[in-house]
């Protein structure tokens, strides 16, 4: 009777192990398989200059990015950027919160390998957060940073129940990382409110070091990751896939603009639709490369 109680507790203990396993284990990445429509990174490498192209007029900006998205120079970096980021924060143990508009290129190729990836965060401007001073603009704008939390944290991420830590990603200039910094305190004290003990982490891209509390991703291996002319021109943030009402700028029918949090409330926020084309060109691209799914291989997942 004994034994046989053993065995029953035996296995009952077994089927719980394998029940966890098959809920913890993730799927390991693979270049997106559905078929493409050939002609989409053609297309949207033609939409988005004549974009750039539009705003250069409309803001009498007088240099472009030499390189153009979805080029074999852009898309190289861009790939080369996300799989070292990948290999560098497992994906099973990390949720990554891509900033604004600047690292759009990067959260698509996360989203074309699995949407369950990453979010991206609309958070402009958070460097003039300091010259406002920062308990003044918390005191305004707290409430509207958690309603953007709410928005676009998923719950299973907030409570913990996925065992992930989340990696906030943003472009940043050498010595700096301030605006991460700052997001990361905010991000902090939101989930210490909601009883959570999921760490943060911040991560900047850039050419040097940043500061104390920032980790940085050196772009020195992948220079052409974000089209950004220093000092004149982001390429990038017009195909930022979230746009705000702030400074707008008008091409055709459409506004393009910074969503500030604390000015902007959550709700006014909308999707641009050259990034979802951007975002489709890079998967025709990311289908294409026969080379992938080998590298994808060696990321811990």
């Amino acid at each position: 009777m004994k034994t046989h109680r053993h065995k029953l507790l035996l296995l009952t203990v077994t089927a719980l192990l394998a029940s966890f396993a098959s809920h913890t284990a993730a799927a390991p990445l693979r270049r997106p398989s559905s078929a493409a429509v050939k002609g989409k990174a053609a297309a949207a490498r033609v939409t988005v200059r004549n974009l750039l192209v539009k705003v250069h007029a409309a803001r009498h900006i007088d240099a472009l990015p030499k390189i153009e998205h979805l080029s074999p120079e852009h898309y190289r970096d861009v790939k080369a950027a996300t799989l070292f980021l990948l290999k560098t924060y497992s994906p099973s143990q990390h949720y990554f919160v891509t900033l604004g508009r600047s690292p759009m290129a990067l959260a698509a190729f996360m989203e074309n390998l699995d949407p369950t990836l990453s979010t991206t965060f609309p958070a402009s401007d958070l460097r003039l957060v300091e010259k406002e001073g920062i308990p003044q603009h918390l005191a305004q704008a707290q409430p509207a940073y958690d309603a953007h939390f709410e928005k676009y944290l998923p719950a299973d991420v907030v409570t913990g129940a996925k065992g992930q830590a989340i990696v906030l990603i943003d472009r940043s200039r050498r010595g700096s990382g301030k605006s991460l910094l700052f997001l990361k305190g905010v991000l902090e004290n939101y989930l210490a409110r909601k009883g959570s003990t999921v760490k943060v982490k911040a991560v900047g891209f850039s050419d040097g070091p940043l500061i104390a509390g920032v980790e940085y991703v050196n772009t020195g291996a992948f220079p052409n990751v974000f089209l950004y002319s220093q000092g004149h021109f982001d390429g990038d943030e017009w195909v930022g896939q979230i746009q705000g009402r702030r400074s707008p700028v008008q091409i055709d029918d459409k506004f393009f603009g910074k969503h500030r949090i604390g000015t902007n409330n959550v709700g006014e926020e909308f999707t641009n639709p050259i990034y979802g084309e951007f975002k489709d060109g890079l998967r025709e691209l990311m289908q294409d490369d026969a080379d992938l799914d080998a590298e994808l291989g060696k990321i811990t997942n």
